[in-house]
């Protein structure tokens, strides 16, 4: 299962539009564009537009500067002919015509925006149709394609309280520079201030991930994507809270949550298994309508 979940009649004049909204390093992304659903597109040497579009947005501007980075080289590639080889006046090809043919095709359907997702989605059902339009300054560059079919979550996984194995280098980067590095037990030096700090920054957390989840669902036509560890709460839950409720949200079942106020999240219309991870799957009311 990849995110966009079923082989409806995208095309490259209708093409797929998919939100990541925690894009950190853009893995997930090049994941969903090499998919077996865009694969084929990609492999040929054919100009036509991909029929995805994926918009990747990243609050942290460190992590969106080297996807930026990242879109520039790419741009290289897409444009670059040949280069002249140093101390030669002999012109050599650097890539070949397919790599630059995937090149191009990936610029065509990639856009990316430094900022908080829910601020992001905020913005963007406020604006017309013309204010996605690239200007006249902005040349190669795509405009946002809006409304989302699909947003993709992947937020970063609860703090480990113990280790367990190393995560990846890239993963260990992210973990440093988003504050959601290694909790580390306080032991015998512990103390009730510590425990309600954590607690307040556990709260806030879980706050922030009901807020991101429901825009998410209020944006998305199609559904909600959201990957979590395999044996971790919803999006937006505590640990262990699993009790549920008929009186959900636009017909949907809730979780409860241990929080003030309200405090209710949807529950997941059904999830996908793997042997770490699972992909929580939430189906908008629109599209279960059509």
């Amino acid at each position: 299962k990849n995110a966009k979940g079923d082989n409806n009649n995208y095309s490259n004049s209708n093409p797929l539009v998919i939100y990541d909204l925690t894009a950190g390093l853009a893995r997930d992304t090049l994941i969903i564009l090499t998919s077996s659903f865009a694969a084929d597109a990609l492999s040929t040497s054919n100009s036509d537009p991909m029929p995805v579009k994926v918009h990747m947005v990243e609050r942290d501007p460190i992590v969106a500067a080297l996807v930026n980075d990242a879109m520039r080289r790419l741009k290289l590639l897409a444009t670059t002919i040949e280069r002249a080889e140093s101390n030669s006046a002999q012109t050599v090809e650097m890539i070949s015509d397919t790599e630059r043919t995937i090149a191009q095709k990936l610029l065509q359907c990639l856009t990316i925006e430094e900022s908080d997702a829910t601020t992001s989605l905020e913005r963007l059902s406020s604006m017309t149709a013309s204010q996605f339009a690239p200007s006249s300054d902005d040349e190669g560059i795509n405009s946002i394609p809006y409304p989302p079919d699909i947003c993709y979550l992947d937020p970063m996984f609860p703090p480990r309280k113990k280790k367990s194995s190393l995560v990846k280098k890239d993963m260990a980067m992210l973990h440093s520079l988003l504050g959601t590095a290694e909790i580390h037990s306080t032991g015998g030096n512990s103390n009730s201030n510590d425990y309600s700090s954590l607690e307040q920054i556990e709260k806030l957390r879980i706050m922030e991930e009901q807020s991101l989840l429901l825009k998410a669902c209020e944006s998305a036509v199609k559904r909600v994507v959201v990957k979590r560890p395999i044996g971790a709460p919803p999006l937006g839950c505590l640990s262990g809270d699993v009790s549920l409720s008929n009186n959900g949200m636009n017909g949907h079942d809730v979780v409860g949550t241990k929080l003030d106020g309200d405090g209710r999240v949807r529950k997941p219309s059904y999830d996908v298994r793997g042997s770490v991870n699972r992909w929580d799957v939430y189906i908008s009311s629109s599209s279960v309508q059509d």
